[in-house]
């Protein structure tokens, strides 16, 4: 029965015809108790690193900032009491975001960031667990969201041309001051939207969501609250600028 689980956990076709993506499958396995055999834990792995595969391609390039601050290794459900705790981490929602996005688009940035921005060489090949892996070595202090726009602002990589920027983090940005009573990343961003061609866009993902954001929505900046399988559609939508498929994405969510 064990085999027969773990075989359809990662039954390749199966998960490319359910076009199920990576989150649900990475949850699963980082909840998994010491009593569910390591044989189906292990499937479980492997159908979330099968599921990346099913994440869209995007219209171009991006640059992905994470943020690797202290309270990045919180737990992505706040603390619940014993039993209601989840096992991943904010830093390993991150991970998953930025594995699966390169594993599609390995055209792209990834910037890990707390009060410094840091360089990390994450392969499109890297499985979610390697890439979550090498993140927990940076940072852990302070968080500057401003601080990965900031590295491509003042790098070789302000050449480069990028469909837009995906910063992925709990938002408790309290370092870095912005022009004229703006944030910092909104300085920094209305810097490199100006250096781009095309119509860049923002996205901020907020894995804990609070009273306070980084940036205002508009046309070209969303803010994202929360994470699940239906960020990667409504991302991708958002930077093809396709309205129509945006609006249909976010009315497809059950709350």
């Amino acid at each position: 029965m064990v085999n027969e689980i773990a075989a359809r956990l990662k039954d390749a076709d199966a998960i490319k015809r359910s076009q199920q993506f990576p989150y649900q499958y990475f949850a699963a396995y980082l909840n998994a108790g010491c009593d569910v055999p390591q044989k189906i834990k292990s499937a479980l792995h492997d159908a979330a690193e099968i599921a990346c595969g099913n994440v869209p391609q995007l219209p171009g390039p991006v640059v992905i900032g994470l943020d690797t601050s202290g309270s990045m290794t919180w737990s992505v459900s706040g603390n619940r009491g014993r039993g209601g705790t989840s096992k991943m981490r904010c830093l390993d929602v991150a991970a998953l975001f930025a594995a699966a996005i390169m594993r599609r688009n390995p055209d792209c940035v990834v910037i890990p960031f707390d009060t410094k921005a840091y360089r990390a060489n994450v392969d499109p090949g890297d499985t979610i667990l390697s890439v979550s892996k090498r993140l927990s070595k940076f940072g852990g202090g302070g968080t500057n969201c401003s601080l990965p726009i900031a590295k491509v602002n003042s790098t070789c990589l302000a050449s480069r041309s990028f469909a837009g920027i995906v910063l992925i983090s709990d938002n408790e940005s309290w370092v870095g001051r912005g022009r004229y009573g703006s944030t910092a990343v909104m300085s920094e961003w209305s810097k490199f939207s100006s250096r781009q061609q095309g119509n860049p866009k923002l996205v901020c993902i907020d894995i804990q969501p609070a009273g306070n954001v980084q940036t205002p929505d508009r046309k070209d900046i969303l803010n994202v609250g929360g994470f699940g399988d239906s960020v990667f559609k409504v991302v991708s939508a958002f930077l093809s600028d396709d309205q129509n498929r945006f609006v249909s994405q976010i009315e497809s969510i059950e709350l």
